[in-house]
């Protein structure tokens, strides 16, 4: 009971800043947040606040974290930082990371860069596509593009392709990449599995 009692008191204040700084809107406006958290601490002064045990949903995103700090008290164009075991959940994929920065323009969500050691990156499987996975030093997802770039020792596999290198950029609508050498000129590398012709013993390629 005392744990829900948190949740509610704390979204309470989340309400409260958003009508304070000009960006609540109705229930059924994309750019409203619902948050889902044990504990928050704002602090008027220094215009900061922090949740705690944290997720955030809008349109088809999803980031869980355990620990969530925005500066300034105008959500509508700001950052977030979470750290802490932190999930990023985008259409048709996820990323897990150490720390993600989000950045909210308009009252949405653009962008989220996630930084580990490594942080990872998992597209959903489908009928039609094995999916890709891969891990960088860090990794960020676009979502006006749907362009995920990996940076920094990036790997990534798509079950028939395995590329590594300083930096690659994965289109997750198009189920394609590229790669580059990046500033440090080091060297793309790639595998290419080729499928056996039908019918050819298992573990045959052309």
């Amino acid at each position: 009971m005392a744990r829900s009692c948190v949740k509610r008191v704390a979204l309470l204040t989340v309400l409260l800043a958003g009508v304070a700084s000009g960006t609540t809107a109705p229930a059924a406006d994309s750019r409203v947040l619902a948050p889902e958290l044990d504990y928050a601490q704002l602090d008027y002064q220094r215009g900061r606040l922090q949740l705690r045990d944290v997720t955030i949903r809008q349109d088809q995103m999803r980031i869980q974290a355990d620990v969530a700090e925005a500066t300034g008290l105008d959500f509508s164009d700001s950052n977030w930082t979470f750290s802490g075991k932190v999930v990023v959940h985008m259409p048709e994929g996820e990323m897990h990371a150490a720390q993600a920065v989000v950045k909210f323009a308009a009252g949405r969500i653009v962008s989220a860069t996630a930084d580990g050691a490594p942080a990872t990156f998992a597209q959903q499987p489908a009928a039609d596509n094995p999916g890709a996975r891969g891990r960088a030093a860090r990794i960020s997802y676009d979502i006006a593009s749907g362009d995920v770039q990996l940076e920094g020792e990036a790997w990534l596999n798509d079950q028939n392709r395995e590329i590594s290198g300083r930096r690659i950029i994965y289109s997750i609508p198009q189920r394609s990449f590229r790669a580059d050498s990046g500033e440090g000129g080091e060297k793309v590398r790639g595998t290419i599995r080729l499928k056996p012709p039908e019918g050819a013993p298992s573990g045959a390629t052309q």
